[in-house]
């Protein structure tokens, strides 16, 4: 009997994984997801085979911004660059309660340092592009340090620049879009937590859903947060009195006036970038 060890067993199933992830399955022919939908995805155990078409305003990221024009930084940069110099100049919140309000009073609000979203083991700081978060910031809010705002601008205008010229398709990228559903009742949003750039770039593109996935593996995400989902944390995962803090949070992602009021605020920055602009004012610079 021969005991030796095949050498490209673990490449070959490596490669299989690999073409696992890629090879997935069009959910109801590429059509626009609704409630229903994100109902039966969350939940069927094969989901994770399949990548399934979102609505732009059903997408969102970090605070809440959607990816629409007008609501998020990303989309708006590709309009007017300078705003982005002004998102990260203005939009520093303190912790996730005021970012997701904007609402200065929350600046000094106690805030779980525990969510619904979480791991057991903490990942390390961020390196994007070599550049540290604990050190140079992070692309969800400012302050970032002049190095960091050429990066994310850096990336968004080449993520443009390759989905316009070759297309953009997961299949032959492997840079499949992915997060989970936060649900209100009978209306939900999109989490996106991989593919922020990209889902800004094929917004501007002029796409009106993103093909998104649950991963496979051990960087998957919990597929759904419901309201139920932090009454059963509670307790556990963070004390009883942080519950009403977190449902708060919870509640700003479906909160319209609020919604009203990111977008009244990202319009203020483009205003003022488009101002400093005509004055020749450089805004390339952000204080860190």
């Amino acid at each position: 009997m021969n005991s030796k060890k095949n050498p490209n067993k673990k490449s070959k199933t490596v490669n299989s994984q690999a073409l696992a992830y890629k090879l997935r399955l069009t959910y109801q022919s590429g059509k626009p997801i609704d409630i229903d939908d994100v109902k039966l995805l969350s939940m069927a155990h094969d989901a994770n085979k399949f990548r399934f078409s979102v609505p732009i305003d059903k997408c969102v990221s970090s605070y809440g911004w959607r990816y629409l024009p007008g609501e998020h930084p990303f989309v708006n940069f590709y309009s007017l660059e300078e705003s982005l110099d002004e998102f990260y100049e203005n939009f520093c919140p303190n912790n996730a309660l005021e970012g997701l309000t904007l609402d200065p009073d929350k600046k000094n609000h106690p805030v779980p340092k525990r969510s619904w979203l979480q791991k057991l083991i903490p990942d390390p700081p961020a390196c994007e592009g070599g550049l540290n978060e604990k050190i140079y910031g992070n692309s969800s809010h400012g302050p970032v340090h002049p190095e960091k705002l050429k990066l994310e601008k850096l990336r968004l205008k080449k993520i443009r620049e390759s989905i316009d010229f070759h297309g953009y398709n997961p299949l032959l990228s492997n840079h499949d879009l992915y997060g989970y559903f936060l649900v209100k009742n009978d209306d939900f949003v999109f989490q996106v937590i991989g593919g922020l750039h990209r889902s800004a770039a094929l917004v501007d593109l002029g796409w009106r859903t993103l093909p998104a996935v649950f991963l496979m593996g051990p960087y998957n995400t919990p597929r759904i947060v419901t309201e139920w989902h932090l009454d059963f944390l509670s307790g556990t995962a963070y004390p009883e009195q942080d519950l009403p803090i977190l449902k708060t949070m919870f509640h700003a992602y479906f909160d319209e006036r609020l919604r009203k009021k990111r977008r009244k605020a990202l319009a203020t920055w483009m205003q003022s970038a488009q101002a400093k602009l005509a004055q020749g004012t450089s805004t390339s610079i952000v204080e860190f």
